[in-house]
């Protein structure tokens, strides 16, 4: 009996704590890397974060056309390729064809989608204004190098987690802190409770722009390993648009090859 009632009193402990970490902080090529587990088999869901200052310039808009393929693979992209870290990017059809803006080195790859859906928002990277969230409806800075049209803006953390009370599709997110430090966020299925991903999420999120969710939210990064050079989210999505970090010294001629 006494055995019996210890097990279940590590068991009961187990089940309340149902947040476990594995960080790779120490060993990412960019900094404010972390990568989280959540629950137990099998409802285990998996969380992973970028924060990062400073890289507006190295934002960069991927469209599989450029690389002559309908659609690639996240995680293979990042491992095989002059990146830092690369998120699934814009919604997109059937036939792998994205839907709504995308701008890739100063140049409009596909048009404005004018959505009366979710699609409400345009995530820029400028020169003079940095990173930007605009409304659909508004005028794409001339000084755009890098824009992706995503889903529903939030405001505030708490207004996203009060829309999705229960998370039931593995979601990407991009958290806008300032106009040069932002977040990558990609989730997986099955937080049964939203308020769990607030320990996760920056409160100093000014906006919080959704990407494309479902079967397609992947999030990948290189870490310094000699068994594996990435961690992430999701290895088995294939996607037409990425976003992506690029090193310093890296200006995106790499990816072409």
């Amino acid at each position: 009996m006494i055995a019996a009632g210890i097990l279940a009193f590590f068991a009961v402990l187990l089940y309340r704590f149902e947040i476990s970490y594995a960080t790779v902080r120490a060993s990412s090529f960019i900094s404010g890397v972390s990568y989280h587990r959540y629950g137990f088999p099998p409802k285990r869901a998996f969380l992973a974060k970028i924060n990062i200052s400073n890289h507006k310039d190295n934002l960069r808009v991927v469209d599989a056309k450029r690389l002559k393929r309908e659609s690639v693979n996240v995680m293979s992209f990042v491992s095989s390729h002059a990146v830092e870290a690369c998120v699934n990017g814009s919604f997109y059809t059937e036939t792998n064809e994205p839907i709504g803006l995308l701008v890739s080195r100063g140049k409009i790859i596909n048009p404005v989608h004018s959505s009366k859906g979710t699609l409400r928002s345009i995530l820029s990277s400028t020169l003079s204004s940095g990173l930007v969230v605009q409304d659909i409806h508004s005028n794409v800075p001339h000084d755009t190098l890098e824009a992706i049209q995503g889903g529903t803006t939030f405001a505030s953390v708490e207004k996203f987690l009060k829309t999705v009370s229960y998370v039931s599709a593995a979601k990407s997110l991009v958290c806008l802190k300032t106009d040069r430090d932002f977040e990558l966020i990609s989730f997986s299925a099955l937080f049964e409770d939203s308020r769990k991903l607030k320990p996760f999420i920056s409160e100093d999120c000014s906006k919080l722009v959704t990407l494309d969710g479902g079967s397609s939210s992947s999030l990948w990064f290189k870490v310094k390993r000699t068994s594996a050079n990435v961690s992430g989210v999701n290895q088995n999505a294939y996607v037409p648009v990425m976003l992506c970090i690029l090193p310093a010294e890296e200006l995106g001629d790499k990816l072409q090859k």
